[in-house]
């Protein structure tokens, strides 16, 4: 078993990185035009969970060849690293000392630990600043992970794959399936490493045009996360590489059909 910190502070990490979180939510930082939104009430904006996520599952039936194209390179990527997923895990679990990753806590990016007060940031940092735009990519954002996260957790209980830390000795390429009920074996795929990505896609798309830095942030970051769940054991690479691909694609389309650019 790995150690706790390996030589770093985790708490000095985390403190540090939740700083970094709460300095990306300035509304001097995310102030953009806000012309293309509108303002919803409550109400709206709550059934909008139901509309989205019904358009979310639906948008296979609305694929052209490039999107099919995409989902095929996916599968493909997936495949691959699922072949070798056996051998990586080995491979990471000799590497004892690599950069500290344990003691960082960068999975916390992809539970909501940091995400949820960085959406809340954005939110207060668009309310006091009058800035409307700020306020609905957070709301959007919040939406994004609540519905990345029941759609990740679905595919989940679909498939009921075995972590890598579930059995002795580890056994890449066993899936229980939906038939066996809910066994707890959810592996595949990673949900911190949707959300991460989720987020990033989201923030990527609405500070792009005026931050271009935004993506060369959140991107590398969502990567960490990824790679974390790999490395501290809890996933195989090819659930890391699913849970990626779907949260980028689930944030992406969800902001498209809300804010459109």
């Amino acid at each position: 078993m790995r150690p706790k910190s390996r030589g770093f502070n985790g708490a000095l990490m985390r403190y540090r990185l939740f700083f970094l979180v709460c300095l990306l939510s300035g509304s001097n930082g995310f102030s953009q035009d806000a012309t293309i939104l509108h303002s919803y009430p409550a109400t709206t904006y709550l059934k909008s969970y139901v509309t989205d996520g019904c358009s979310l599952l639906a948008a296979p039936a609305h694929w052209d060849n490039k999107d099919l194209l995409l989902f095929m390179g996916v599968v493909t990527t997936t495949g691959i690293a699922m072949y070798y997923d056996e051998q990586i895990q080995r491979s990471m679990l000799g590497n004892d000392g690599i950069f500290g990753f344990s003691a960082l806590k960068l999975d916390n990016l992809g539970n909501g630990m940091y995400s949820i007060p960085l959406l809340a940031g954005i939110f207060a940092s668009g309310k006091i600043g009058k800035n409307p735009y700020d306020c609905e990519v957070a709301l959007l954002g919040l939406k994004v992970f609540v519905l990345n996260g029941i759609y990740t957790r679905g595919i989940k209980y679909t498939y009921q794959r075995h972590g890598p830390g579930d059995n002795m000795p580890p056994d890449a390429f066993w899936f229980e399936g939906p038939a066996h009920g809910i066994t707890g074996y959810n592996s595949f795929v990673s949900g911190h490493a949707s959300s991460a990505f989720a987020l990033a896609a989201v923030l990527s798309k609405a500070y792009k045009p005026k931050h271009k830095w935004v993506p060369w942030i959140a991107y590398p970051l969502a990567s960490l996360v990824a790679f974390s769940r790999v490395y501290d054991n809890k996933h195989w690479a090819s659930d890391a590489v699913a849970g990626a691909a779907f949260g980028y694609f689930s944030g992406l389309f969800l902001y498209r059909i809300n804010i459109g650019k």
